[in-house]
C-alpha cells in the first residue's frame, strides 16, 4: 500500500469520524468544531485528487469563511455564560428516512452517469480560474463579502443587545 492510499483512507476517516461526531454530539460549539474538522477533510481530499482549486477554495470559503462565522456567532450570542447551548436530536426516523433516500437517490444516479475526462485538460487551470474570478465574477465575490460582514454586525448587535425595563 503506498503513501498516497494511506494519506487518502486517513483523511476519509477523517471525514466519516467527524462527519459522524457532527450528529451525534450534544454541544453546539463542539457540532461546530466537527464541522469544521469535515470540511478541512474533504478540502485535503480533493487536494489529493489533484483539485487543488477546489481544495483551496473549500478552505477559504467553508471552513475560513462560514465556520469561523458560525463559531463567532456561536459565542456572541452565548447568553448562558458558562452552560453550553444544548442539542435536541429528534426526528430521529424522519431523518434516517430522508437521508437513506438520498443517499439511495445519489448511489442510482451515479452508477448510471459516465464519467469522462474532458480532452483538454488545461482548459480548467488555475490560472485561468484566477483570471475570470478577478475579471468577469467580481461581483458576486464582493456582494457574499458584504453579506458575511452584515451578518457578523448582525451577531454582534444581538449579543450586545440589552433590553431595557420601563
Amino acid at each position: 500500500m503506498s503513501l498516497l492510499n494511506v494519506t487518502f483512507y486517513f483523511f476519509y476517516a477523517l471525514v466519516a469520524s467527524s462527519a459522524l461526531a457532527l450528529l451525534f454530539v450534544k454541544n453546539i460549539f463542539h457540532a461546530a468544531l466537527a464541522l469544521l474538522s469535515c470540511l478541512l477533510g474533504i478540502a485535503a481530499l480533493f487536494i489529493l485528487s489533484m483539485a487543488e482549486f477546489a481544495g483551496v477554495a473549500q478552505i477559504l470559503l467553508y471552513a475560513g469563511g462560514v465556520v469561523i462565522l458560525l463559531i463567532f456567532g456561536i459565542m456572541l450570542t452565548n447568553k448562558s455564560g458558562a452552560q453550553p447551548i444544548p442539542i435536541k436530536n429528534t426526528g430521529l426516523f424522519g431523518g434516517l428516512l430522508v437521508g437513506s433516500g438520498l443517499f439511495f437517490l445519489l448511489l442510482f444516479f451515479t452508477s448510471k452517469a459516465l464519467f469522462v475526462l474532458p480532452a483538454n485538460t488545461n482548459a480548467g487551470s488555475i490560472e485561468k480560474i484566477g483570471i475570470e474570478l478577478l475579471t468577469d465574477y467580481v461581483l458576486p465575490f464582493e456582494i457574499t463579502g458584504i453579506l458575511l460582514l452584515a451578518v457578523l454586525a448582525g451577531a454582534a448587535t444581538i449579543a450586545g443587545y440589552k433590553a431595557s425595563r420601563n
